[in-house]
């Protein structure tokens, strides 16, 4: 295992390959899979239970504690869904704050559209949607994280605020590589039908959980 080369790097086409290098690879991404399958018959469960999962490979990575990154075990179900459960709900709250805050500028948005006429007010309008999606993103890291890790809402502003300022660039570059991974994971997934998708969606949050750790450490890196 190993951390980013520097403080400033991350390896974006390095979280692929890490998800392979555990010879259980496979087993992993299709327990993954059914657990966010599982989720059209029973929601939200099998995502709590994915995150639980997240966070022990986080963790595994961060403390250097096995030689790739933990199997998922089905015994231990309830604990992934116990883990998950915080940071889902703190994800939660941010996203629901964006909510307000898009709710809030959407007259201006609404009025700046018009002034410029309905042409060039689309345009703009589809120009910042990325805007919001990425800050979306990089503001709910922190929080993602500290919820994960403490198991509380984790709602510390100061350190989110701190994470947020050391390491905004390698967010936006991993968001951005994770954006584009998805879409061709998703395209190939529809082409095997529904339970495709799933499976290649679990190969993308395996992928997230060392993206995401990368980040922590060129945040401890940088502190």
């Amino acid at each position: 295992m190993t951390t980013p080369d520097k403080q400033n790097d991350i390896r974006c086409l390095r979280s692929l390959s890490f998800v392979v290098e555990n010879p259980n690879w496979l087993a992993n991404v299709l327990y993954t899979g059914l657990c966010l399958l599982s989720a059209s018959v029973i929601p939200v469960l099998g995502q709590l239970v994915v995150i639980g999962y997240q966070f022990e490979i986080i963790t595994a990575l961060h403390t250097r504690s096995t030689p790739t990154y933990p199997n998922f075990e089905t015994d231990r179900l309830s604990y992934y869904l116990t883990r998950g459960m915080w940071p889902f709900l703190s994800h939660l709250v941010v996203s629901l704050a964006f909510v307000l805050i898009l709710l809030a500028v959407s007259p201006l948005a609404f009025w700046v559209a018009f002034q410029f006429g309905g042409g060039i007010g689309a345009v703009l309008a589809l120009a910042t949607a990325p805007l919001w999606i990425f800050a979306l993103a990089v503001c709910t890291t922190p929080f993602w994280l500290r919820a994960g890790f403490s198991q509380t809402l984790g709602f510390d502003l100061a350190f989110a605020r701190d994470f947020i300022a050391r390491t905004w660039l390698a967010l936006l570059l991993s968001s951005l590589f994770s954006l584009a991974v998805n879409l061709v994971l998703l395209f190939v997934g529809f082409s095997m039908f529904c339970v495709g998708a799933c499976l290649t969606m679990a190969f993308a949050s395996l992928m997230q959980s060392h993206l995401t750790w990368q980040a922590y450490e060129i945040y401890l890196a940088r502190g």
